[in-house]
């Protein structure tokens, strides 16, 4: 009897733990794609592009242009920092961004969750907040904005 009890509660023990969270991945997971967008703080839009290089986790920026939507975008205002897209396990609709932006007051960087479009390769993100790094106000930066990942599919 106590060993058909100790089965049951390694059982229910084992179930309430869990199965693993499935791992999410982009597809394809080698080679280059483009990516293009806009981020907007501080009502300054900055027109987003660049390319991004493929792993089956992470999409990393080789290169990043922020061009004038604001006059300032491209000159006063220039990507911060090592820009990257990653899966995020168990959800296809979600996926992290990383990303940072630089001007002549402040500068932030950080990673924000935002929500992906599978019909357009699309992630967009409201009023997500990036980790204030410095200058002033020393406070973080509020952004919305949306990047396409041009042919990528999260599998």
């Amino acid at each position: 009897m106590l060993r058909k009890h100790s089965t049951v509660v390694l059982a229910l023990s084992l179930a309430a733990i869990g199965a693993p969270a499935a791992a999410q991945s982009f597809s394809p997971s080698t080679g280059t794609a483009p990516f293009s967008g806009w981020i907007t703080e501080s009502a300054r839009t900055c027109i987003l592009s660049g390319s991004v290089s493929l792993s089956p986790n992470t999409a990393s920026a080789t290169s990043q242009i922020l061009a004038p939507g604001n006059i300032l975008c491209g000159g006063a205002i220039i990507p911060f920092g090592v820009w990257h897209a990653d899966t995020i396990p168990s959800s296809w609709t979600t996926i992290s961004l990383t990303f940072g932006r630089q001007e002549a007051m402040r500068t932030c960087y950080g990673a924000i969750t935002a929500t992906w479009n599978p019909s357009t390769h699309t992630a967009s993100f409201t009023n997500a907040s990036l980790a204030y790094v410095s200058g002033v106000p020393a406070a973080p930066c509020i952004v919305s904005g949306a990047v396409t990942l041009t042919g990528i599919d999260i599998l």
